[in-house]
């Protein structure tokens, strides 16, 4: 009985695979290497199988593997099982402690851990404990609960399907096993250790490794007093070249990994040699994902996904819940979205964002098309009904799998695709298997309606993962700390070293302490500590490090997200000290294109007969018009020329500024000159608009109201009084210009004076600082408002202007504009000359011809006046503009 110990990278693994492979070249095949991780299993099953030798089913296999072929019955309780067992065990009186947080599916998850570390460390509650707190009591209590009611369904806790093994193996139940080899472990409970010593006095060879450190002093200390002997093995792997990098930031810090890897893999090296190294999965594998993604670089992550984050099961959730929320039309919507794309699929997106809020199961059918409809129906067929059996249930809801498809099967399709719908087909069967743990947690013959059962299923979905199927072969392995205690890789990367990410730090655990983690110790119940756990990240660190047999990269962000210092990892720190490295550059980089770039010409619009469509579509222009094509013509082609439509508004949504405009202006020309109407007349207007828009009752609808009713009250207050003989309200106007083109408008209020001058008014629903906002653009030529006004009241009223203002009447009232002959003592705006407002006047007419003149010679191109309004345009998905900004921040250089 052997017990290799050493520090990592002393060849522990490499001797005990040397027994296995003398073994298997003998063709015995009585020899188990036990590992903990079934990718540790298949990792070295690869690595052998690449070295022409034969293995035999079980010669490489997980520790629970392992178990399973000795314990027998009865079964191990699934984790849906025991975990609904803690649910219901946290319902009991003595688990009154836990009343506040027991619905939290983190808080159950925590608790169900803590039970299983504490059976695996051999806890058994006792009576009298005067010293116990609440919480500890409700422990106690629900520990004993869960324990029975395991006991009661006729299953077993991993612990004590450990107990069951060791119990078989003394009893000599154990065949065909000469040998045991365990190998990747760092660390055993003392449930393992009981199996690992029932073994050893079996009479089978054990032989198990166990690094430096000294969470491994227990485990040593327990099998030497059974026998086993240790022996010691120094490093001799050559150190590798060891890089520091200090990139800015994590994107940054990924495509330096990523340029890295392809200088390597142009030199000569498979992917396969290549290993990323990341202490867990967030932050760092979605931005290494994408990085990677960028410059073709294929990768295997050795991480689970979230099964309920995968689309068909996702679909399969919302919709369930819109189901059983009376067919609610935006959860509905929810599950068509992880439908494949399509315009069938769009049109009904528009349909039911048109109709909400609403609800029932006729109304969405109308709105959807043949295929959809034909989904709905049958999720409503498969899943109607009162109380039923859970395992009918079950049999129900997995049927609903068979509505949300995989891609579509294609010859010649390349890894990522075959990747993609392995994914789908492991989704779909460990939702299946899901719910088959479920309907046996609930008990597979007790009858239930829908809500109940599924509360179960999405309790248990929560924290639910699942691996997809990844066989590819010559691909960078990206893994955690954990992961990569078998490995070894000529060259690999180790990023994130900063403080609180690589090493995390650890607190006490919230539901039992370190003091009565202690107490218990003392009693011979090992448990972790919060200074075990972070000595364990010290471990990792060290372990991550010897990973690398020719070259390791160590790197860490500068500064994170906010622009502040990172602290730089102090374990980093302490083992630089140790190697020589000196901090490399990072060379910022543009992945190469795939194939060569085709300089485009301009778009523009060529036809004949579409410019001549365009020009008689546009011979009359407005105000806004002009101002979009100013801002985009792009935009302003798809809105006004093709008039798409864009995404329809979100009921919560639907009182926005445009229509809170409407409204303000619709009551301020009802009551300009009877202001004590004003709060019936505002009801009035208000309630019909909002109906009509389809807004829905509730506290922002009643929020706005009030403020809405507040400003205009404020407004109607303290009038503007230029003693105008007549005031013209939302008067319209068409105005010819030249070559056919013409503008047209509403001005909101134009006070005539006396000798027929006139003060123009603009009303803006806004608060009071955008006001200089509408100055701005009009001086700059970025809107022709001003000027279109000033023009329409010359030519079409028959006045003279002498003035522009605009009043912002949001939360307050303020003015501001052009005067160039007030006629009363107060001053309200800028005095300028009277040149100057016909200048704007002139400025207006000659852009409004330039932009006719442009729609004449088909200028459509994207060509946005300020990046930030692509942000909020419903057509910036297939205008394809690429701005400088966008180039910038993809790690590109100007071109």
């Amino acid at each position: 009985m052997l017990i290799l110990t050493g520090p990592p990278g002393s060849g522990k693994t490499h001797t005990v695979l040397e027994r296995l492979r003398r073994d298997l070249a003998g063709g015995a095949g009585r020899v188990r290497l036990i590992v903990p991780t079934a990718t540790m299993a298949e990792h070295l099953r690869n690595q052998l199988a690449r070295e022409g030798l034969l293995l035999r089913a079980g010669s490489i296999q997980t520790f629970s593997k392992f178990v399973d072929s000795l314990a027998g019955a009865p079964p191990e309780a699934s984790k849906p099982v025991f975990q609904s067992l803690v649910r219901a065990a946290l319902e009991a009186p003595e688990a009154a402690a836990f009343e506040r947080v027991r619905e939290f599916p983190g808080f159950q998850a925590a608790l169900a851990a803590l039970i299983d570390e504490l059976e695996s460390a051999g806890w058994t509650p006792p009576s009298d404990e005067p010293s116990r707190s609440a919480s500890e009591e409700a422990i106690a209590g629900v520990f004993t609960r869960v324990r029975l009611a395991v006991q009661e369904r006729g299953l077993s806790t991993r612990a004590g399907r450990l107990r069951t093994a060791s119990a078989r193996v003394r009893g000599r139940q154990m065949a065909g096993v000469d040998a045991a080899l365990f190998d990747g472990f760092y660390v055993f409970a003392p449930v393992e250790l009981e199996l690992i010593a029932a073994l050893a006095e079996s009479g089978i060879e054990v032989v198990l490794t166990l690094p430096d450190w000294e969470g491994a002093n227990l485990p040593k200390r327990t099998l030497a007093a059974s026998g086993f002997k240790e022996r010691r093995l120094e490093q001799r792997r050559p150190a590798p070249r060891v890089a520091l990098v200090a990139a800015a930031n994590m994107e940054q810090e990924a495509r330096e990994i990523a340029r890295r890897i392809l200088a390597e893999t142009a030199a000569g090296r498979p992917f396969r040699e290549i290993g990323v190294i990341v202490r867990g999965y967030d932050p760092y594998v979605p931005a290494l994902r994408t990085a990677f993604e960028r410059f073709g670089i294929p990768a295997r992550y050795y991480f689970p996904q979230q099964l309920s984050a995968h689309p068909a099961v996702a679909g399969i959730a919302r919709l369930v819940d819109a189901l059983l929320n009376g067919w609610d039309h935006e959860r509905a919507l929810a599950a068509a979205r992880m439908l494949p794309a399509s315009e069938e699929l769009d049109r009904f997106e528009f349909a039911v964002l048109e109709e909400l809020p609403a609800q029932g199961q006729e109304s969405l059918v109308a709105l959807a098309g043949r295929r959809l409809g034909e989904l709905l129906e049958a999720a409503a067929e498969l899943a109607g009904g009162a109380a039923r059996p859970a395992q009918r249930w079950c049999a129900r809801l997995a049927a609903l799998a068979g509505l949300f498809p995989s891609p579509p099967v294609r010859d010649g399709a390349g890894h990522e695709q075959a990747f993609l719908w392995r994914s789908h087909a492991a989704a779909v069967e460990a939702f299946i298997r899901l719910l088959g743990e479920t309907a046996e947690a609930f008990g597979n013959e007790s009858e239930a309606p829908l809500d109940a059962f599924w509360a179960e299923v999405k309790a248990n979905l929560g924290n639910a993962p699942f691996w997809p199927r990844d066989h590819r072969r010559n691909v960078v392995a990206v893994m955690d700390a954990y992961e990569a205690r078998q490995w070894e890789l000529p060259v690999a990367f180790l990023c994130g070293l900063i403080e609180r990410q690589f090493p995390r730090h650890h607190f006490e655990d919230p539901l039992l302490g370190d003091e009565a983690r202690l107490r218990l110790r003392a009693r011979g119940v090992h448990l972790r500590t919060s200074s075990d756990a972070n000595a364990e990240e010290r471990f990792l660190f060290q372990l991550a490090t010897t990973r690398a047999t020719e070259s390791l990269t160590l790197s860490y962000p500068k500064y994170n997200a906010k622009g502040d210092d990172n602290l730089p990892s102090f374990l980093l720190q302490h083992y630089l000290q140790s190697v020589l490295a000196s901090v490399e550059g990072v060379v910022d980089v543009r992945p190469a294109p795939a194939r060569p770039r085709v300089r485009r010409s301009t778009p523009a619009v060529q036809d004949a007969r579409l410019l001549e469509w365009l020009a008689a579509k546009h011979a009359t222009l407005s105000a806004s018009s002009i101002q979009r094509f100013l801002a985009c013509p792009f935009a302003f082609f798809a809105e006004r020329s093709l008039r798409l439509t864009g995404r329809p508004t979100p009921p919560r949504e639907r009182l926005d500024p445009p229509l809170q405009g409407q409204i303000a202006h619709d009551v301020i020309a009802a009551c300009l000159n009877m202001p004590l109407m004003l709060d019936q007349t505002f009801e009035e207007i208000f309630r019909e608009s909002t109906r009509e828009a389809r807004v829905p009752e509730g506290h922002r609808t009643e929020a706005v109201r009030l403020e809405m009713l507040g400003s205009l009250r404020e407004f109607l207050r303290r009038p503007l009084t230029t003693g105008a003989r007549e005031t013209l309200s939302e008067s319209d106007f068409k105005l010819p210009l030249q070559d056919g083109i013409s503008v047209q408008g509403r001005i909101d209020r134009i006070d005539v004076l006396p000798g027929r001058k006139a003060l123009v008014i603009d009303y803006k629903y806004a608060p009071g600082y955008r006001i200089k906002s509408y100055i701005d653009s009009n001086e700059q030529e970025q809107s022709v408002q001003a000027g279109l006004y000033l023009l329409a009241a010359r030519a079409a009223f028959r006045v003279e202007p002498v003035g522009m203002l605009f009043c912002a009447m949001r939360r307050g009232v303020a003015w501001d504009g052009w005067v160039a002959d007030w006629p009363r003592d107060e001053t309200i705006g800028t005095r300028c000359d009277p040149a100057y407002l016909r200048g704007m006047a002139d400025k207006a007419v000659a852009a409004a011809m330039a932009v006719a003149g442009a729609l004449r010679q088909g200028r459509i191109a994207p060509a946005p006046s300020d990046g930030s309004i692509c942000e909020r345009c419903d057509h910036r998905d297939i205008c394809r503009v690429e701005t400088q900004e966008l180039v910038t921040v993809a790690g590109g250089r100007s071109q």
